[in-house]
């Protein structure tokens, strides 16, 4: 069946699934004793989490291994083939087209919990990721476009609506992404998230490594993956790579996590974001649109909701995580407390960055592009403020996880929380 792209991939997801749950399981039970009982039931969820087994047996290690190899990918729960992108069916798929992708419409082929939220929180990314055509649409338009320019040809008018089409999706994706407040609670993310925990990064749980039995290759030493993350999501690298906000991050360990994330994605994956590297920069894209002040303000948008996106992830961090646990370790073994804001600092610099270049063109510009970059000017300040003070109390051993969100002032998503 080595041709079978979806029965290796239903294979992979099932071993993984297994892996997990048999590693994880004891490190679960010790959360759940040390919180005082399963939160479904009236427990708290946030217990420190116990030890997880070190070695997985030979009849889950070479299958698991097998599939992986088939797939080229690495032999643990990822977030593609295992635990998100591969892992729904439709419920009813006599739903309008418009709306068969929605979280609410699609359900879970494996889980752990079995519980509403954990449904809600994978499907939710599920509904997001259905809105990648568009995106890639508008990005490979974008990207003619620029070429088009480049040759001599007057293309403005095409480069600047697929900027636009390209923004408007990502204000749909951030107005999906902000259901996942109702779609899954999040008191009840540790009824599940220990599941999902990757090796790397956490010596808590598995010491050195996870031995795989009677996988030759591996000698027996201990091996270290990382564990599934929304951080190994396509769209958001995507855009940072077509806008120029890769060129931004700063030389950082944590930014060298980001980057080494790029390995646990479907090589399809691996390989366009590889072409678009290379093609970005050889456009000179970013520069190009700067050339034009409505394209600019187009890109300054469209950097906006990146920030969006990821200020809001951010804040489900806070919220998800950082007000139910003190195990500061994300699930794809980065250190919870400086990884997001690393990215968000980035994205706040470039736009920072954009601003200083449109403004001496303000009047230049239409009334709609006017008002858009007088909006992202007068808010920007703030929102660099507010990040360094989340950091600054971050820093602090004994730091307040709702006063990190309660700093979010009136960017606060979910002001219930």
């Amino acid at each position: 069946h080595e041709d079978d792209a979806r029965l290796l991939a239903a294979l992979f997801r099932s071993y993984t699934f297994l892996a997990s749950a048999y590693t994880l399981a004891p490190a679960h039970h010790h959360q759940l004793a040390s919180a005082g009982g399963c939160p479904a039931h009236g427990g708290t969820p946030s217990g420190a989490y116990g030890e997880a087994r070190r070695v997985l047996p030979a009849n889950l290690a070479r299958p698991l291994v097998a599939a992986a190899d088939a797939l080229e990918v690495q032999p643990w729960l990822d977030y593609h083939y295992a635990y998100s992108l591969y892992n729904w069916a439709v419920v009813d798929d006599t739903v309008p087209a418009e709306d068969r992708m929605r979280w609410d419409n699609l359900r879970m082929a494996a889980r752990f919990s079995g519980q509403p939220d954990e449904a809600g929180f994978i499907l939710l990314h599920v509904h997001i990721d259905s809105h990648s055509g568009p995106l890639l649409g508008s990005l490979l338009d974008g990207v003619r476009a620029a070429s088009a320019i480049r040759q001599g040809q007057d293309a403005w008018a095409d480069l600047r609506d697929a900027l636009a089409r390209h923004r408007d999706t990502l204000c749909t994706i951030n107005d999906v992404r902000r259901e996942m407040w109702k779609a899954s609670r999040w008191r009840h993310y540790n009824d599940f998230r220990v599941f999902i925990m990757g090796i790397t990064g956490n010596e808590a749980l598995f010491g050195d490594g996870l031995v795989y039995e009677g996988v030759e290759r591996f000698g027996g030493a201990p091996q270290q993956f990382r564990g599934q993350t929304g951080a190994q999501d396509d769209i958001i690298p995507t855009v940072d790579l077509f806008a120029g906000v890769d060129a931004w991050y700063p030389d950082t360990e944590l930014t060298r996590y980001l980057l080494e994330l790029r390995a646990y994605r479907p090589k399809v994956v691996r390989t366009f974001l590889s072409d678009l590297t290379d093609a970005v920069p050889e456009l000179g894209l970013a520069k190009l649109i700067q050339q034009d002040p409505e394209a600019s303000v187009r890109l300054m948008e469209i950097v906006e909701q990146v920030h969006a996106f990821r200020n809001g992830h951010w804040q489900f961090v806070q919220k998800y995580i950082l007000a139910t646990t003190r195990y500061a370790v994300a699930t794809g073994g980065t250190p919870i407390t400086t990884w997001i804001p690393n990215q968000i600092e980035a994205t706040l610099a470039y736009l920072g960055h954009l601003i200083d270049r449109v403004a001496p063109e303000v009047a230049s510009l239409s009334d709609d592009a006017r008002a858009a970059f007088c909006r992202i000017r007068d808010v920007h300040r703030e929102r660099v403020d507010i990040l360094h003070a989340q950091v600054a109390e971050l820093s602090q051993t004994d730091w307040n996880a709702q006063l990190v969100f309660d700093l979010n002032a009136r960017f606060k998503e979910d002001p219930t929380a």
